[in-house]
């Protein structure tokens, strides 16, 4: 009477040893009863114990990029899988966004933030004399002449008010007139002298 083996295990034609099947090897699996053979586990799974009917899927944070594999691989903690199973691979995520895990989706970052080097869990905020408006950026702007910003995480650059003026790029304080000139509108880049007939002293 001749059986059928069980999932998970095989017979190949050539065995000699009739009165059993033999369990698939760590890093195959056979689904199917009455097998000749065992699969490889394929990429984003794996399998670490013999005989069994199927490979398990790497789980968010971890992969595989072979076939065969016994465990899966732990992203590196600056990469991601995203929140999804059965990854192949680990991605870092672009300039401009962030993963505060190795299973999480990648984010933008906030308008007044920034990421552009390889600190993929967490965004920068923009330094005092920079901003920006948009979200997803990489680089923050020098705040231009006649505006000026003191604060970090900004969105934008503020102007200087009336009296003050910033001749130069990225100041986070804007300077006075000197006596004797005037700025009678906000966002000046110079001061100008006193007409004739005027004159200032302070």
């Amino acid at each position: 009477d001749c059986r059928k083996c069980s999932a998970g295990k095989f017979r190949h034609g050539s065995d000699d040893n009739l009165a059993e099947c033999d369990l698939c090897p760590i890093g195959y699996y056979q689904e199917t009863a009455g097998s000749a053979s065992c699969s490889q586990c394929y990429p984003g799974t794996a399998q670490k114990e013999q005989g069994q009917a199927t490979c398990t899927q790497c789980e968010a944070g971890k992969y595989t990029s072979a076939q065969q594999s016994h465990e899966c691989n732990a992203c590196e903690p600056d990469k991601t899988t995203g929140p999804k199973q059965g990854s192949t691979q680990c991605l870092r995520c672009a300039p401009g966004r962030y993963a505060e895990s190795t299973s999480e989706t990648c984010k933008d970052c906030d308008p007044g933030m920034y990421r552009a080097g390889s600190n993929t869990k967490a965004c920068s905020d923009c330094p005092a004399g920079r901003s920006q408006e948009l979200k997803a950026s990489s680089t923050c702007n020098l705040c231009v002449p006649g505006t000026y910003q003191n604060e970090t995480a900004q969105e934008n650059c503020v102007d200087c008010e009336v009296g003050f003026y910033s001749d130069a790029s990225g100041l986070t304080l804007c300077k006075p007139c000197a006596v004797g000139t005037q700025a009678e509108s906000p966002g000046a880049t110079l001061c100008q002298s006193c007409q004739a007939g005027e004159y200032g002293n302070d």
